[in-house]
């Protein structure tokens, strides 16, 4: 079971690799975002060839198996990813509103 689990890991995280890759090639993300998400695929390809490396962290922070932190980090990142997405939504929904703002001003005035 822990190597069907570990071959599919792998491919998940090449097939992101790849697919983050024909972003960057379509110009859709920068160089530097590119480098992020090619990091975490790459952490992501580790840990499932050596799950072993986690055996400390597991250890100090008591989880009874590797699983359980890895679903805790995955939790965690989604909740990170999801807040930031909110954000940046919310930031680009004001600018959004200013223009249009702006514009509706400008008709009325005409």
């Amino acid at each position: 079971m822990v190597l069907e689990i570990q071959i599919i890991g792998i491919v998940f995280a090449l097939f992101m690799t790849y697919f983050s890759f024909l972003q960057l090639k379509r110009k859709e993300i920068t160089g530097m975002e590119f480098t992020f998400w090619l990091s975490c695929w790459l952490i992501v390809v580790i840990i499932a060839l050596m799950p072993s490396i986690l055996d400390p962290i597991v250890e100090t922070f008591a989880f009874a198996r590797a699983l359980d932190l890895v679903i805790v980090l995955g939790f965690l990142f989604l909740i990170s990813i999801t807040y930031f997405n909110y954000a940046s939504i919310k930031k680009m929904s004001k600018k959004q509103e200013a223009i249009v703002r702006e514009v509706a001003f400008k008709r009325a005035k005409k």
